[in-house]
């Protein structure tokens, strides 16, 4: 499905993805080897982290009213002309408006 896929993300994926692991591993501590290596498995993925325009996502989140997290992926989306994939539908209905 996504083989010949050009992934891009805002640079803060790193960050949501390792709280989301710390997250896991907090809730279950005898997963910690394994939620580790999935977490480098995840790190070994071709994605082309981007900084966002920082100036540029405040106004879109605002105009769209969701958080400024959401907007950096939305705003890539936008500034790259790419699909936006993602399971949050309230980003979803953003990106449609």
């Amino acid at each position: 499905m996504l083989k010949d896929t050009k992934l891009f993300a805002p640079l803060l994926i790193d960050y949501e993805m390792a709280s989301v692991c710390l997250k896991k591993i907090r809730n279950s501590p005898s997963e910690h080897a394994a939620l580790i290596m999935a977490f480098n498995g995840y790190l070994s993925l071709p994605i082309t982290r981007v900084q966002p325009d920082l100036a540029g996502t405040i106004e879109l989140a605002a105009k769209k009213k969701i958080t400024l997290y959401d907007a950096t992926y939305l705003w890539l989306a936008k500034s790259k002309n790419i699909e936006l994939a993602t399971l949050d539908k309230k980003l979803v209905r953003a990106a449609r408006q």
